[in-house]
């Protein structure tokens, strides 16, 4: 062992981490540059367009709302896992919280 050693907590470096809810919150609405929200699809409100409730890495749940051209996100369901490359928050006019996805930012989404 070098004297330099640190001891592995068994967690990931803070900056690798994915953001959370209430991280991406503090944003302000501005795209998070250079950041990744991953959450998983937990229940499905849809009606109209397709609406999530999704829980981030810490547990918490906040909705997402799919404003596209197809009122969709392509593959997501229940139990799936959203990546998002620069997400945004935003709060709805029910005033509930989390994110509302536009056409333009399925580029940056995976679903698996």
């Amino acid at each position: 062992h070098k004297k330099t050693c640190i001891p592995w907590t068994g967690t990931k470096d803070p900056k690798e981490l994915a953001l959370t809810w209430d991280e991406l919150e503090a944003f302000g609405g501005f795209p998070a540059e250079g950041k990744v929200l991953e959450i998983r699809a937990m229940l499905d409100e849809s009606m109209v367009r397709q609406v999530f409730q999704c829980k981030d890495r810490l547990g918490k749940l906040r909705r997402i709302a799919a404003y596209t051209n197809s009122r969709g996100i392509p593959g997501l369901q229940q139990g799936s896992i959203i990546k998002w490359k620069n997400p945004k928050f935003h709060y709805f006019m029910d005033g509930s919280s989390g994110a509302r996805i536009e056409e333009e930012d399925l580029p940056n989404i995976t679903v698996s």
